[in-house]
């Protein structure tokens, strides 16, 4: 890649934090700068959730937390890495200022008004990247150390800090340093969501088989526990195909066995994720030097319950899930903490612990045994 040419990828993640991905905005605008340089003339970039508050009457300026994950600020500052922006020979006047989230944009354009027939409506900069809504959702505990997952088709794993940590050690564990509200850090890593699940169901359902998800957590069940595992995580489960026979395929040439049923290939996938995410806490905690004594689980993920239990199983601590639409509720917080209905980001979780029905799951004793037992075999196909 022509950018490592002219900085590494280690030397990046030392200026930004930001893990290492080819989608990163800053891959981007270089490759847009090689192949077309006359579009970075008198322009100003904006992120999507920024074009589209401009759109609507809102400023020139660019959201914290969205333009934390560009992979161009420094994480200290929490304003753009002008010394890495110039060694890419990007041009430093299309930048924007940088502002915090829950803070106001402008109000609906003049034209705006008329065409809907409304009032100056005020606008807005919530945490425009969706896990940092998500995440400020969260019902953390009013003390005490906590750590999160917000699941979905993928799930993001980490904890909240105040500064972010930026080392040789974090950035070998895999863990990125992202904006959150109130100038927190999302100090978080990437895991294999229900994607695993949603195109296993598309594949069988596609052949005739009919199956909702319900069905496919009953299958689950019957299962034998632990008999066959998967790294979630592993690129050839990223893309759409055919998922049930990649699952088999991995078992088969990892060793595990020939032949699976159904059953097991969800079976596969639902303590394959458990495991996952429990070995990212851990790793979580090295990385921190920290304890958690429980687990907050946040989004869409949430509805599936057994998940949530083999989660709580594999951790051997409880599971607090909810709420469900984590990131449209951290919206709203955003928008509430702006025109002053909250004082701050810990009322506003406070308002999210007393509004919805969380769940909290706790250790099955025998189910973690049985994790526990299987640890050093799943170690190996993760390696």
């Amino acid at each position: 890649m022509k950018v490592w040419e002219k900085i590494s990828p280690a030397e990046i993640y030392g200026m930004t934090g930001i893990q290492k991905m080819t989608l990163n905005t800053l891959y981007q605008l270089c490759a847009h700068k090689d192949e077309h340089p006359e579009d970075l003339e008198n322009a100003v970039f904006l992120p999507m959730p920024d074009a589209l508050a401009f759109s609507l009457g809102g400023d020139f300026t660019a959201e914290y937390t969205i333009a934390s994950t560009s992979d161009l600020l420094d994480p200290a500052t929490r304003s753009w890495h002008w010394d890495l922006i110039g060694k890419l020979g990007l041009p430093r006047e299309i930048f924007p200022g940088i502002v915090a989230p829950c803070t106001q944009a402008g109000v609906l354009s003049e034209a705006l008004q008329k065409k809907f027939n409304c009032k100056a409506i005020p606008i807005y900069k919530v945490g425009s990247h969706d896990t940092a809504s998500a995440v400020a959702a969260v019902p953390a505990p009013v003390s005490g150390e906590w750590a999160y997952l917000s699941a979905g088709t993928w799930a993001l794993l980490g904890a909240e800090l105040s500064q972010p940590s930026v080392n040789d050690v974090s950035r070998e564990a895999g863990f990125t340093n992202e904006g959150g509200l109130d100038n927190r850090i999302r100090f978080l890593t990437n895991i294999m969501g229900s994607w695993l699940f949603q195109e296993t169901r598309r594949v069988w359902n596609e052949a005739g088989k009919n199956l909702s998800f319900a069905d496919m957590e009953n299958m689950a069940r019957t299962a034998e526990a632990g008999r066959f595992l998967v790294n979630p995580n592993n690129p050839e489960f990223f893309t759409p195909g055919d998922m049930p026979q990649r699952i088999r395929d991995f078992c088969r040439s990892s060793g595990q066995g020939d032949e699976m049923s159904d059953a097991q290939v969800v079976r596969a996938i639902y303590d394959s994720l458990a495991l996952y995410t429990a070995n990212k806490l851990a790793g979580l905690e090295k990385v921190l030097g920290v304890k958690y004594g429980a687990f907050n689980v946040v989004g869409g993920g949430t509805k599936d319950g057994f998940l949530m239990q083999l989660i709580s199983d594999a951790m051997d601590i409880p599971v607090i899930s909810g709420p469900v639409e984590a990131t449209a509720t951290g919206n709203i917080l955003a928008q509430g903490i702006a025109c002053g209905v909250f004082k701050d980001l810990e009322e506003a979780r406070e308002t999210v612990r007393k509004s919805f029905d969380l769940v909290t799951y706790t250790p099955d004793a025998a189910s973690t045994a049985m994790f526990r037992k299987i640890a050093p075999a799943f170690a190996k196909i993760t390696a």
